[in-house]
């Protein structure tokens, strides 16, 4: 939705209640509409879609590399989006292993332009001065959260390492 509303040309975010109410209307309206056709066709194609099930996973899973990689070389007809995919595709397959969720990284990309526009005129506001992020307490809050969120997964893998080498030698010490 988000990314629909910025090609659209609308700022995201609790203005769009202000500025366009009859749009947030017909959302509402056609996500209504839209939730009792999947509930219809779901229930309908249910019978159909278990018969994926039966197709065995190197064909499914040929199939869907394939269209992978046609989609990405055919939006624009360059090689380039053919390697940014096998890249990002390796990054998603070590965000997995890792237990990193992947719902934000995409979340990322599609707010990434709107952050870079904010930062660029938040620079410009403050005359290059990179320092405005970590003196001004809200933006310096945000930048120690979003560091704790991002060092957690590796933290807590690193104690729960700890915890099971010293309960490992524990058990060897009293055998």
């Amino acid at each position: 939705m988000i990314g629909a509303f910025m090609i659209k040309g609308l700022q995201p975010g609790p203005l769009v209640f202000m500025t366009c109410p009859d749009l947030i209307g017909s959302i509402f309206i056609g996500m209504l509409v839209a939730n009792l056709l999947i509930m219809i066709f779901g229930v309908l194609a249910v019978k159909v879609f278990t018969l994926i099930l039966k197709v065995p996973y190197g064909l499914l899973a040929a199939g869907i590399i394939t269209f992978c990689f046609l989609g990405s070389f055919s939006m624009r007809n360059v090689m380039y989006d053919v390697w940014l995919m096998l890249i990002f595709g390796v990054v998603g397959y070590f965000m997995k292993k890792f237990d990193y969720p992947v719902a934000p990284m995409i979340l990322g990309m599609v707010l990434g332009p709107l952050a870079e526009d904010k930062l660029l005129s938040s620079l410009i506001s403050s005359r290059n001065d990179v320092t405005i992020f970590f003196t001004r307490p809200i933006s310096c809050g945000m930048l120690v959260i979003a560091l704790c969120f991002l060092l957690y997964p590796m933290v807590m893998g690193f104690l729960k390492k700890r915890q099971t080498v010293h309960r490992t030698l524990a058990e060897n010490h009293h055998v």
